[in-house]
């Protein structure tokens, strides 16, 4: 029986230890989304950027620092409007679409020195399709809502501030149904300001 609350009581002291030195920032940010559609056969369609608004936050979980860098996880959780103007034998249409994205990256830091740094993060997303719309019609059914692909992202920091620039792929054919020989994927461009708490 001591010896059961001896290890139990040493693995509370391990488990408080390792939170102690643990580094938890949340971090929030808000900025433009570049959003456009990838297919296969581009000639059917042509597809350009639509423009909407980005914005969420992370937790960077540090995984070890030193003096002049961290290396950290960073969860977060974001909503973005995103989607493409489609172009089909001289008619155009915007098609909307609102997302939660959640990016799980891994990131380095780096100081510059004079409380200037920069990072850099990459790793996978998965996203929920909110809503998609083409302008001025209903609900559009034909696109699969769940995404996963991978992103990265570079920013400028300055104490507790920063300025980021990134970049999204989807790996997943938005297609439903799946149309032979042929893939939608979302493709998306990013730049958001936020700080660190």
């Amino acid at each position: 029986m001591k010896k059961t609350i001896l290890a139990v009581a040493a693995a509370l002291m391990a488990t408080a230890s390792l939170t102690a030195q643990t580094t938890i920032k949340p971090r929030a940010e808000i900025g433009l989304n570049l959003g456009n559609l990838e297919a296969k056969h581009s000639e059917l369609v042509d597809f350009g950027i639509v423009a909407g608004l980005r914005l969420g936050a992370s937790l960077e979980v540090g995984l070890s620092q030193s003096a002049l860098s961290e290396v950290y996880l960073a969860p977060g959780l974001y909503y973005k409007q995103h989607g493409s103007m489609a172009s089909k034998l001289g008619s155009e249409n915007r098609l909307s679409m609102q997302s939660l994205a959640l990016p799980v990256n891994l990131g380095l830091r780096a100081s510059l020195g004079n409380d200037l740094g920069v990072s850099l993060e990459f790793g996978p997303y998965f996203s929920y399709m909110l809503s998609s719309r083409y302008l001025g019609q209903s609900k559009d059914e034909d696109l699969k809502r769940f995404d996963a692909g991978i992103n990265g992202s570079v920013a400028l920091e300055y104490q507790r501030y920063f300025l980021r620039l990134g970049a999204e792929y989807g790996l997943t054919d938005l297609n439903k149904p799946k149309i032979e020989d042929n893939y939608l994927r979302n493709l998306g461009i990013f730049t958001t300001v936020g700080m660190r708490f």
